[in-house]
């Protein structure tokens, strides 16, 4: 996971279950591709970070999968549907397990590592 600039706190945090997660595949990426992915699920955890004083709220997100293929699925799905659920996703890097870039709500690291799943949204842009 990325380190946070001091000044961000905790707001709300807790984990999704395998419901929540084929709701939101079948959502962005259709049934049957959630139907088929999200039996693959182990785990997921997320937190949100606000600093009032610059006005952010960062996604902490994080899933595990019962392989790195099922995770790898996953990696592509979430890209597709970070790309649907903003207005505008500008891309910086891409490799075959990580991608970054700004979206509506400001910068976003997708990574993937082994069977996990990691996703940074609302970084602020300027800082790098």
């Amino acid at each position: 996971m990325v380190h946070l600039p001091r000044g961000y706190k905790g707001l709300v945090g807790g984990e999704l279950g395998e419901l929540e997660q084929g709701i939101l595949l079948q959502q962005y990426v259709g049934k049957t591709r959630a139907a088929d992915l999200a039996p693959h699920w182990r785990g997921c955890n997320f937190e949100l970070r606000e600093n009032k004083k610059a006005g952010r709220v960062v996604l902490l997100y994080s899933t595990e999968w019962d392989s790195e293929a099922s995770a790898a699925q996953y990696f592509a799905a979430y890209r597709e549907i970070m790309r649907k659920k903003w207005k505008s996703m500008t891309i910086a890097s891409e490799e075959a397990n990580a991608l970054t870039g700004t979206g509506d709500d400001g910068r976003f690291e997708l990574r993937r590592q082994g069977a996990v799943v990691t996703s940074v949204e609302g970084l602020d842009p300027a800082i790098h």
